[in-house]
């Protein structure tokens, strides 16, 4: 075997082109799959961060009777009832994201904080302790505001002095104790946590909190068991008010983390994976097409060893072997490449990652690595030494080495499957990213480009009073709009696209069907300039005013999309609806708006025309508003002046969150981008290498027939006939691969489904642009090896015979 080795090693130190041609070829294709691997690994199958975390499980809210609604927040009295009752966990905690910003002051201007409240069994449940100081415990809920800040935080807001441990910080005009600071290292949903405020006996509405729990299950206990048990439960402590509609589902904490980061993350990076192992066989199909053309070189060699007492089988695995060293100095390559990979997505940061993923080139994907690299020495290496071993030696002495072992038959198929494999990647990348120029584009019934968006958080104290929060808000808006620049500006309860909800809607005099209807209508609170500041039409009726304030009459503005929903054959102006339960008051309907298109929780590749409820905010002002300024262009500079407008009415008022529109869109096509950009990068690098596979082979082929292209020049051939020849040789294999690799296309696009936007996996256009891009390129691959063809001197070739 050594012998082999060095043997093998002087043969490529002699051919270095070639060598350096088939080392780069399998280096690129190992290191795009150790690369796309790390991620796979780092962020779906490396245990998280926690001690056994495969019995760490989430709990969370479903709707009964409505598949849409599988995940939604509970109540934190059914945490207590689980608490007391269930025996299927070791611990339980509780958490909620579903809560407005708090403000900090005393610590430069008035900011909000990402503060998450949980309960006192929160860091215990995950084993993590503090950095400095100590997380919760029971005790602590008598104590007051108690909060422990992320490493993060502590350094940027603290200066990371370790004198904060133990004092008070203001939150909403409340004193609240540091009782510690977690290590750096320590990660949970939301990943831009700040602090983490501990959930107190005496939180104001403390029944209405919502919440997601969180449990470590008792050693061979499973979801099913787990969930069946808080299923009886929940239905015990619920059997006669609205939560009745609903139950928990128990699944692996893993899972939910990883649905958080990206609602197709899973399905995304396996797809990807996937993706890149075609691009490996590809640039495999091409390596052992380059060693079918070298071993045509070593006809004579292989003739002479076997002359000496050399066996096929000998013969074979010394060729085996020369394969083996190659795909060894390719994946040596390949991890070099996978490591300035890994470094650059760390440093981008493309998309978001589930909490505790850990790309990085580590031992399994080394292993991984490794096994890859023997893989494509048997896939790329057996083939060619089959085929060289089996060839006719005895005759090979005789014509110098040439056209005795023939590979023209194999390497053509070889080129049909690579020409295959290249459409299926093609095809995909197409369909990707069609989807996000349509995403991109799509009309949200909004103009986004010159709009600005920021969160308006109020102080607790002085804004308790709805009168206060309206006052507030008026001046807020007309100092906005009066700054240089500053086109329109308004208010409203959220900013497009966000804003999606699950409110019920009753039509005054219509049945109300038995059990809860769709959970599908959003309810905005909005001023009288939101539709002209936001450039959204009035289709019916009119806009709200300054007559709709708090003793006049309740009002409402619905969009097109509930009109087409709810009164399908009717006209609402005039009718009454309610929302939101029997303890809603009844809105008059004045007008209907276009409709403004959002997202969705559940849906990544979505724009979505929900039934939207248009109030003004002057019937019922929610404490925490956005901010909309239209500015005519995209430019942030209005930012501070914004800030200082709302500094100079109450220092206490904190802005936040300022981004333009398209910031703001940009977010939900961070996942499609990134598919659609890698995805085509493997596609264009797969056409290439599928290119130079069929110009290679053609090559070889144009040598081979030397003698016999001459013999049909001198009889008479014309240069155009013999170039027709060579490029039906190639044609054939691509018309085959594009045949095979459409049917493989139209087979595999369901796949991709959930990532498409407005575009069928079946496309017809997408796969038209793939099939010219094709034969275009194979067109251009074809088209040297043809012109040679057809250049041979006749007198030349007849000598060399």
């Amino acid at each position: 075997m050594i012998q082999d080795i060095r043997f093998a090693w002087r043969l490529l130190l002699r051919a270095k082109a070639f060598a350096a041609v088939a080392v780069l070829t399998l280096a690129l294709g190992i290191g795009a799959t150790t690369a796309v691997f790390s991620i796979v690994n780092g962020a779906l199958l490396r245990p998280l961060p926690y001690p056994n975390p495969e019995r760490l499980v989430e709990i969370h809210n479903q709707s009964l009777r409505e598949k849409g609604l599988n995940k939604l927040f509970a109540v934190y009295p059914d945490y207590r009832e689980y608490q007391q009752h269930s025996r299927s966990f070791d611990n339980l905690a509780a958490a909620t994201w579903a809560v407005k910003s708090p403000i900090l002051t005393g610590h430069g201007a008035a900011r909000t904080v990402t503060a998450i409240p949980v309960t006192a069994s929160f860091f215990h449940l995950l084993g993590a302790a503090a950095r400095l100081g100590r997380t919760f415990e029971p005790a602590d809920e008598a104590r007051g505001c108690q909060v422990v800040l992320s490493s993060a935080y502590f350094t940027s807001t603290f200066g990371a002095d370790p004198k904060v441990v133990g004092q008070s910080i203001a939150l909403d005009d409340q004193a609240c104790t540091v009782l510690g600071v977690m290590p750096p290292t320590f990660a949970f949903y939301p990943a831009a946590a700040q602090l983490w405020m501990l959930i107190t006996p005496d939180r104001p509405e403390l029944d209405k909190l919502l919440v997601v729990m969180f449990a470590r299950l008792k050693p061979g206990v499973t979801p099913a068991q787990a969930q069946a048990e808080l299923s009886a439960i929940h239905a015990a402590a619920h059997g006669g008010d609205e939560w009745r509609e609903f139950g928990p589902a128990v699944s692996f904490l893993r899972d939910q983390l990883t649905w958080l980061a990206g609602r197709n993350l899973r399905t995304t990076l396996w797809i990807l994976l996937a993706a890149v192992a075609l691009v490996l066989l590809i640039a495999c199909v091409n390596v052992a097409n380059l060693l079918l053309g070298r071993s045509l070189v070593r006809g004579r060699e292989l003739a002479v060893r076997a002359a000496l007492g050399g066996g096929r089988l000998r013969l074979f695995r010394q060729l085996l072997t020369e394969g083996l060293l190659l795909a060894t100095l390719g994946g040596a390559g390949g991890v070099w490449m996978a490591v300035g990979a890994v470094r650059y997505f760390r440093s981008v940061n493309p998309v978001e990652l589930p909490v505790g993923a850990e790309v990085a080139i580590n031992g399994p994907v080394l292993a991984f690595t490794l096994l890859v690299s023997a893989l494509t020495a048997l896939l790329f290496g057996a083939a060619p030494a089959w085929k060289a071993s089996r060839a006719d030696l005895n005759s090979a002495p005789k014509s110098g080495g040439r056209g005795n072992v023939s590979s023209s038959g194999l390497g053509r198929a070889m080129v049909a499957a690579e020409m295959a494999l290249s459409v299926v990647l093609l095809a995909g990348a197409g369909l990707l990213m069609e989807s996000v120029l349509r995403m991109g584009s799509a009309d949200l019934g909004f103009a986004t480009t010159g709009l600005v968006s920021a969160s308006i958080m109020l102080p607790d104290g002085p804004y308790r009073d709805a009168d206060a929060r309206i006052r507030l808000y008026r001046k807020l808006q007309q100092g906005v709009a009066a700054l240089p620049g500053v086109e329109a500006a308004a208010i409203a309860s959220s900013s497009p696209p966000d804003g999606a909800g699950t409110d019920t809607l009753q039509v005054f005099g219509k049945l109300k069907p038995p059990g809860l209807l769709r959970h599908d209508v959003i309810q905005v609170w909005i001023d009288a300039d939101y539709f002209r500041t936001l450039g959204t039409r009035i289709a019916t009726g009119r806009a709200f005013d300054a007559h709709d304030v708090k003793d006049s009459a309740a009002v409402a503005i619905v969009d097109e999309a509930l009109a087409r929903e709810y009164f399908p054959n009717a006209d609402p102006i005039a009718r009454r609806i309610q929302v939101a339960g029997e303890k809603s008051p009844w809105l008059t309907v004045i007008g209907i708006a276009a409709t403004q298109k959002r997202t969705t929780v559940y849906q990544e590749m979505q724009w979505v025309a929900q039934p939207t409820v248009f109030r003004p905010f002057t019937q019922g002002v929610p404490p925490g508003m956005a901010l909309l300024v239209r500015v005519g262009s995209d430019d942030l500079r209005v930012s501070a002046a914004i800030r200082g407008v709302a500094a100079s009415i109450d220092s206490g008022v904190a802005i936040g969150d300022v981004r333009t529109m398209r910031q703001r869109l940009a977010v939900y096509l961070a996942y499609p981008r990134f598919r659609a950009v890698v995805f085509g990068g493997f596609a264009a690098f797969a056409l290439l290498l599928a290119v130079v596979g069929l110009h290679g082979v053609l090559g070889q082929l144009v040598s081979q027939r030397t003698q016999e292209i001459g013999v049909r020049m001198a009889l008479g051939a014309r240069p155009a006939d013999v170039a027709r020849m060579i490029a039906g040789q190639g044609g054939a294999p691509v018309l085959a691969g594009l045949a095979i690799g459409i049917g493989c296309a139209l087979s595999l696009g369901r796949y991709l489904a959930s990532m498409l936007y407005e575009v069928k996996p079946q496309d017809p256009v997408t796969l038209a642009c793939v099939s010219v891009t094709l034969l275009a390129a194979a067109a251009v691959a074809m088209a040297l090896p043809a012109r040679r063809a057809a250049r041979t001197d006749p007198m030349t070739a007849l000598r060399q015979e």
